[in-house]
C-alpha cells in the first residue's frame, strides 16, 4: 500500500501515532491486516522503541494466525516497557489461541495473563482470559476463582456486553442445577434484559463448561 504522506511540521512521536494509532489500527479493524503492519513497520523505522507499534504489529501477525511472529513483536514491545501490562496479556492470547485453540499453549498463556495481573490487578479481560485458559487445561477450580475476580472488578462500573456475559454464565449456572432464580426481581432492578437472558441459555460459555464438570 502507498503511505500516507505527513507533514513536515509533524514530530516523529506524532508520525508514529499517525501511522499507529490512527491509520494502522483503522486498517486492522478494517481487517486489512497486511497494510497495517506496513504502517506499524513505517512506525517502527522512524522510532525502534515506540513500543505501540510493536504491540499492535503482533495483533495483526495475530490476526493473520502468525502466532510466533506475534509473540516476537510482543517481546521487543516488553523488552522496551516491561510494565506494558496490554503487551503481556496479547502475548497470554497469541499463546492460548496457538493454531485455533486446537494446540493451545495454555500454560505460557497463564504466565502471560499473569504478568499482565501482576502489573495491573484490575485487569479483567487478563482476569477473564486466564479463567478460560485454566478450563481448558482441566483446572476447574482455579478457572472460576478467576471468573468471580473478573466479575468482582466490574461491580459499580458501566455494565458492558462482557459483564453481562459473566453474571449470565454465573446465572445461567444456577438455572443448569435446576435452582429458583428470581429473573423478575432482576429485570426490575435494571440489572437484566434480553442480552443477559441469551447469555444465561448460551451454549459454551466458559463459566458454565467449568462449573458443570466440578459437578
Amino acid at each position: 500500500m502507498e503511505l500516507v504522506k505527513i507533514p513536515d511540521s509533524f514530530t516523529n512521536k506524532s508520525t508514529c501515532d499517525l501511522y499507529t494509532l490512527v491509520i494502522g489500527r483503522a486498517l486492522e479493524r478494517l481487517g486489512k491486516y497486511d497494510d497495517a503492519i506496513v504502517c506499524y513497520d513505517e512506525a517502527i523505522k522512524i522510532d525502534r522503541n515506540y513500543v505501540e507499534a510493536w504491540n499492535y504489529k503482533g495483533t495483526a501477525l495475530q490476526n493473520l494466525e502468525k502466532y510466533d511472529e506475534a509473540i516476537v513483536c510482543y517481546d521487543e514491545a516488553i523488552k522496551i516497557d516491561p510494565n506494558y501490562a496490554y503487551a503481556w496479556y496479547n502475548k497470554g492470547n497469541a499463546y492460548a489461541w496457538y493454531n485455533k485453540l486446537r494446540y493451545g499453549k495454555y500454560h505460557d498463556a497463564i504466565v502471560c495473563y499473569d504478568e499482565a495481573i501482576k502489573i495491573d490487578r484490575n485487569y479483567v479481560d487478563a482476569w477473564y482470559n486466564k479463567g478460560t485458559a485454566l478450563g481448558r487445561l482441566g483446572k476447574y477450580d482455579e478457572a472460576m476463582v478467576c471468573f468471580d475476580e473478573a466479575i468482582k472488578i466490574h461491580q459499580g462500573r458501566r455494565r458492558t456486553f462482557r459483564i453481562l456475559r459473566w453474571l449470565g454464565m454465573a446465572i445461567g449456572y444456577v438455572r443448569n442445577l435446576g435452582l429458583f432464580f428470581p429473573f423478575e426481581i432482576l429485570e426490575k432492578a435494571g440489572l437484566i434484559g434480553s442480552t443477559l437472558k441469551y447469555h444465561i441459555t448460551s451454549a459454551g460459555c466458559e463459566m458454565w463448561w467449568c462449573i458443570t464438570r466440578i459437578q
